[in-house]
């Protein structure tokens, strides 16, 4: 559930400098907890201090991490690949080999 949100997220920033990530996965954080989605989960705050710092594993200021990650092109846009057909692929089933 944080993981998702905080994926989501960091992937609409402009510009995800580390000290935005940090502050965006503050917030989903705090949000989570307010709403009371939380609230049975059985994790203490220590606990959910943990998972916060867990999704902004790196140390700023020269942090590089939070770097926007580009989309995959669509199947259809994709490239198709070009390779050795089958007639083409050598029988490594083959005895001798």
């Amino acid at each position: 559930m944080l993981a998702d949100g905080v994926e989501g997220a960091s992937r609409a920033l402009a510009e995800p400098t580390p000290s935005r990530v940090r502050g965006l996965v503050s917030r989903i954080v705090d949000e989570r907890v307010q709403q009371g989605q939380m609230d049975e989960c059985g994790l203490t705050l220590q606990d959910l201090a943990r998972v916060r710092e867990a999704f902004f594993p790196c140390s700023p200021p020269s942090s590089t991490c939070a770097r926007r990650i580009p989309r995959r092109p669509s199947r259809a846009a994709a490239p198709k690949r070009r390779g050795a057909s089958r007639a083409e692929t050598p029988d490594l089933s083959a005895p001798g080999r």
